[in-house]
């Protein structure tokens, strides 16, 4: 049997997975911008595609949200018809990956968050701990130095299956972090500074050691000993099992 650091959903939720889209046109950057505020602000997740935004989330709540935000906008870079916004209900299925997909990351960003992880860049799908001592004491935190340390924390990657199931990838992300200047440091520094070495001990764990680690983390993701559960603004939630896949090879039973 071959073990995989993947979750898999309980149910084929993308068969027909449920959302909104409403038609806002501008720029790249300011329909991502207007998208990320109300990611922050728990009122809906969402992806611009096309001339679209397409979200979970109420729609009422949504429509006044945009209303207020598109206000701290250059109408040169985003225009949306207030009086016909062109909201609409819509179905997704599997072949709206590029849709689904980053909705889906909201959510897991936002449980992250919640367990007290950050996104230390923008769009790449890494968290790492808080600096706080339950996390010191779970083993996610070592020191390289006193201003130096090491985060365990986690990246990820989602795939919608063709059943409509999805899973989730997850593997030990453990980048070396400054205490003082609050960011994740490049291995130049680390070399600068002589910890190169220490930082590679550290921070390539042996594959059991891994395995302990990972689990620790997504029992803290956990509801229960055996679902993580992914919501959404307009109430739906996405429950995923804790159990790694596991491949059997043919001929076993």
């Amino acid at each position: 049997m071959l073990t995989l650091n993947a979750l898999i959903t309980i149910k084929p939720y993308f068969r027909a997975f449920k959302a909104w889209r409403l038609v806002l046109i501008g720029t790249s950057s300011a329909r991502f911008r207007l998208s990320g505020s109300l990611w922050q602000e728990n009122v809906a997740f969402g992806y611009p595609h096309e001339e679209y935004l397409y979200f979970k989330g109420d729609p009422d709540i949504v429509l006044r949200k945009i209303r207020e935000l598109i206000t701290l906008f250059d109408r040169r870079e985003l225009f949306f018809r207030e009086e016909n916004p062109g909201l609409e209900e819509i179905v997704l299925g599997v072949d709206n990956e590029v849709i689904i997909k980053p909705i889906v990351y909201a959510s897991i960003k936002s449980l992250l968050k919640e367990k007290g992880f950050i996104h230390p860049y923008k769009r790449a799908k890494k968290a790492i701990p808080k600096i706080d001592p339950r996390f010191k004491k779970l083993g996610l935190i070592d020191y390289l130095s006193n201003e130096i340390v090491v985060l365990h924390g986690l990246k990820y990657m989602f795939q919608v299956r063709r059943s409509g199931y999805g899973i989730v990838w997850f593997d030990i992300y453990s980048p070396a972090y400054s205490l003082s200047e609050q960011r994740i440091l490049p291995p130049k520094r680390l070399r600068a500074a002589g910890l190169s070495e220490k930082y590679k001990m550290l921070a390539s764990l042996h594959p059991e050691k891994r395995l302990r680690m990972l689990e620790s983390i997504l029992s803290l993701l956990a509801d229960n000993e055996s679902i993580i559960t992914l919501r959404f603004p307009d109430g739906d939630v996405i429950e995923v099992a804790k159990d790694f896949v596991v491949l059997q090879p043919r001929g076993e039973s």
